[in-house]
């Protein structure tokens, strides 16, 4: 498959961005409370009905389960709540509201509650960025940082809940192929030294190192059957 710009996932009422955020009409740089107030109901019903709708499954009381536990109770954002939309597309979103959206597409191509958990957390990652709402104006590189900076909060995230922060790297080569050139290979490259340098101390203080024989396999683009998405 050839790589695209799978960043651009839909248009409702300004542009649907970076695997996973959903901006508002006017995005400005204000508090996620600020801004949670301002999301109309319209919008995101609007957004569901685009992709499909949202689906009653299974799945979605354990997607409930680990952004419950990513959230902790010390979480200072917006509540919370999970989907699952019907669109066969591995993808997934955030709204600055605090609504987390996984496609059926992605809930079929996760193997492990890691990977789960790595989805999720850069997800809930890019609610302490709110420039991740507003891709407009932004160039590739630009929008690159976004990513990375989401993916590092996020693997601080993994680590703190004792999730394998390599499942992270993983799910990043699975969805390689719709990434703009490039993106997959330096993302994992950057958490991998993130891994190899410790984040915060590790867990229980030790230092952190990657996890090799997932590493070693980490090609992104190679499985050419799966289904990829702009994550």
């Amino acid at each position: 498959m050839h790589a695209r710009m799978g960043i651009v996932c839909s248009l409702i009422g300004g542009v649907v961005w970076g695997c996973s955020t959903v901006p508002l009409e006017r995005p400005t740089l204000r508090t996620v409370g600020a801004m949670t107030a301002t999301e109309p109901a319209s919008r995101r019903l609007a957004f569901e009905r685009r992709h499909g709708g949202c689906i009653d499954v299974p799945e979605a009381r354990r997607i409930e389960r680990i952004a419950d536990e990513l959230s902790g109770p010390n979480w200072n954002g917006p509540r919370i709540r999970v989907g699952v939309l019907a669109s066969e597309q591995s993808n997934a979103f955030v709204l600055p509201s605090g609504y987390v959206y996984l496609t059926s597409g992605m809930v079929e191509l996760i193997c492990t509650d890691d990977e789960l958990a790595a989805v999720v957390a850069h997800e809930l990652s890019h609610l302490d960025d709110l420039s991740a709402f507003n891709s407009l104006g932004l160039g590739l590189d630009e929008k690159l940082t976004v990513e990375v900076e989401a993916d590092e909060r996020a693997i601080a995230l993994l680590v703190k809940t004792q999730y394998d922060p390599s499942a992270l790297m993983l799910m990043i080569a699975k969805l390689a192929d719709d990434q703009p050139a490039g993106w997959a290979e330096h993302r994992c490259s950057r958490l991998a030294a993130c891994l190899g340098n410790g984040v915060d101390g590790g867990v229980d203080g030790e230092s952190l190192a990657p996890n090799h024989n997932t590493m070693a396999s980490l090609t992104p683009g190679s499985n050419s059957s799966v289904r990829s998405s702009g994550f």
